[in-house]
């Protein structure tokens, strides 16, 4: 991101002309001097490949996988772990990531407000565990004044979490600039629908499994909102088309594939078959 997006790593103007240099220098040479390089996804490699066409011969493609704890689970389970976050009864939809430029959960936010400016029984979900609130997400927030019904939190455990996602309406994820996009993998391992951007890798990770959107047209992305409130057969369909999707992607199979790169420069590394 710091060399093919800098605008969304480095969003003040002055910061970036005087650190992007450096980052950009720094990856380059980094990419430039290793053995083997290690992409999360066919979108990335295909960044660093823009950023070093030579590097192609050493470059690989390792995709990320998902946590046996990210699973549905029974409606009770769901409730009773996540209760004190969204009481019991309440529709709401959910948005997942640190507060960074290119999550865009400002866009996110703004079209949840265009979907129901009026429905006091759906509400928003915001959690933002690596980072503070942003300034324009907290002047955005003052304007709707929708106190009641956006709520943005940090401190969720990672039960609660996996509980979220199974009782959300779905995740929305307009996000600007993935190289993997964890949240809709865990989204999709836990049940729960997805709305997501159709840049970057989300497409590579969602498959057929999400309903896609442009992630600078609120319109759009209030009517896939909508959508997923009043058509209750697209819900399920993608609930169900998640968790299948989401079961292609598996940890130790990250692991072998990676010790694989790894025994292509260092002979000392035991052999290893891929059987999952």
């Amino acid at each position: 991101m710091q060399i093919v997006c800098p605008e969304l790593v480095f969003p003040n103007p002055v910061t970036r002309a005087v650190v992007q240099p450096f980052w950009s220098t720094a990856i380059r040479n980094a990419i430039r001097q290793a053995d083997r390089i290690l992409a999360v996804s066919q979108h990335s490699a295909d960044d660093t490949l823009r950023v070093d066409p030579s590097c192609g011969p050493r470059l690989r493609v390792t995709l990320n996988g998902k946590s046996p704890s990210l699973r549905p689970m029974a409606k009770a389970d769901a409730e009773h772990l996540s209760a004190s976050i969204v009481p019991l009864g309440r529709r709401f939809f959910l948005v997942v990531g640190g507060g960074y430029p290119n999550k865009n959960h400002v866009t996110a936010v703004s079209a949840f407000a265009k979907a129901f400016p009026f429905s006091e029984d759906i509400c928003l979900l915001v959690i933002q565990r690596r980072r503070t609130l942003p300034k324009e997400l907290r002047r955005l927030l003052r304007r709707l004044r929708f106190d009641s019904r956006i709520q943005v939190r940090r401190d969720v455990r990672n039960d609660e979490l996996v509980a979220l996602y199974n009782r959300a309406e779905a995740l929305v994820f307009p996000s600007l600039y993935e190289g993997f996009g964890l949240p809709v993998l865990e989204a999709m391992a836990c049940g729960c629908p997805v709305i997501c951007s159709n840049v970057t890798s989300l497409p590579e990770v969602a498959g057929k499994a999400a309903l896609f959107v442009e992630p600078k047209d609120e319109e759009a992305i209030a009517e896939a909102i909508r959508r997923i409130v009043e058509d209750d057969n697209l819900r399920q369909s993608l609930a169900q088309k998640g968790v299948q999707r989401a079961a292609l992607f598996d940890w130790r199979k990250t692991v072998v594939e990676t010790v694989l790169v790894y025994r292509e420069i260092a002979s000392w590394l035991p052999n290893i078959k891929l059987a999952l």
